[in-house]
């Protein structure tokens, strides 16, 4: 809970406002609504970090995939034809390479990450710590980057 004082000192015929903010924790038997939003902090995180994990395994196996491929062309290029379209590596067009890696994957992956401080920065911000414009500007960030597709 948050204790809000508004302090009015009347100084030579002139209001000087003052507004005090103190954090309070108070046991509350139940259920509150601070524990729904650290219930639905900690969901957030665990599903940002699970897609997070994921979409890193899946831009090592692109990158492993890619490795794997230039490995095996290289053995190929030596009973290439002349007739072939691309008889070396590097006969292969550059905008044709970056098509083994999945972009939505990086930006998947980063955005998660972002989700995941924000949900630390809200916990932080449910203890007292003024985190209030860091978890919604990373809340914001990261929902961004986890819709584009």
């Amino acid at each position: 809970f948050w204790d809000i004082e508004l302090i009015l000192t009347l100084i030579g015929g002139q209001v000087q406002p003052t507004i005090v903010i103190t954090h309070r924790i108070s046991n509350v038997i139940g259920f509150s609504s601070g524990d729904m939003l650290n219930i639905m902090n900690y969901v957030l995180f665990i599903l940002s970090s699970t897609s997070c994990i994921l979409s890193v395994l899946s831009c090592v196996k692109s990158i492993r995939i890619f490795l794997r491929t230039k490995r095996r062309y290289q053995y190929y290029q030596s009973a290439a034809r002349p007739g072939d379209h691309f008889p070396s590596w590097s006969c292969i067009p550059f905008r044709v390479k970056p098509q083994f890696f999945s972009l939505w994957s990086a930006f998947n992956a980063i955005g998660c990450l972002l989700l995941m401080l924000s949900c630390l920065a809200g916990e932080l911000e449910q203890w007292g710590k003024a985190t209030s414009p860091w978890y919604l500007t990373l809340y914001g960030l990261g929902c961004i980057l986890t819709s584009v597709n």
